[in-house]
């Protein structure tokens, strides 16, 4: 298995893994699924600025990790909505923890300070998840979603990865650190580590 950006060329196989999500489960709130052509804009306009990684095993995607801007306005440009995605043959094996851990240090390298992943309840599985990732429970928003002739509750929770100054840096972006060296030895790292 390795873990590597995402490309254009993945859409296909990346909306396979999101499409059951979309038809059989409140996971995501998307009601769907999105063209080829909308998915590939969605992953130009995120590559930019974000992490969007994928774990292959022999040229099949097994998932895909990313983050994403939490608003528009320029004051939020410190924090994120993270989300990850793994086939159900992929689950139990390492895939979802290894490609957040990588986007994590990532982003912690570009210098976001806050990331957030919303959770429509229950899902045991991605609140083990993440709070085996240092993420905690900060709100519940009840009832806010209607998917599949039901009302969803969504959790909210978050991971602060650096400090909130006074003084605060812009982050980075992602396009600008595809080639660094601390990034590549992040992929490397967490590679090796999904392999053991």
């Amino acid at each position: 298995m390795i873990i590597r950006y995402a490309a254009p060329q993945d859409v296909p196989q990346m909306l396979l893994i999101y499409e059951p999500y979309i038809a059989d489960s409140a996971i995501t709130f998307e009601t769907v699924v999105p063209a080829r052509t909308e998915f590939e804009n969605r992953l130009k306009i995120v590559i930019n600025g974000f992490p969007w990684l994928i774990c292959e095993e022999e040229g099949i995607i097994l998932g895909y990790a990313y983050s994403a801007k939490h608003r528009d306005r320029i004051a939020y440009q410190w924090s994120v909505e993270s989300s990850v995605y793994v086939s159900p043959d992929a689950q139990g094996r390492g895939v979802a923890k290894h490609l957040y851990q990588a986007m994590i240090a990532i982003l912690k390298i570009q210098g976001i300070v806050n990331i957030y992943a919303l959770i429509t309840v229950p899902n045991s599985k991605s609140i083990c998840l993440h709070e085996r990732l240092g993420f905690s429970e900060f709100a519940l928003f009840n009832k806010i979603g209607y998917k599949n002739s039901s009302w969803h509750d969504v959790l909210w929770m978050v991971l602060v990865i650096n400090s909130h100054e006074k003084e605060q840096s812009n982050p980075l972006l992602f396009s600008d650190l595809r080639s660094d060296v601390r990034v590549l030895e992040i992929i490397r790292k967490e590679t090796t580590l999904l392999n053991q």
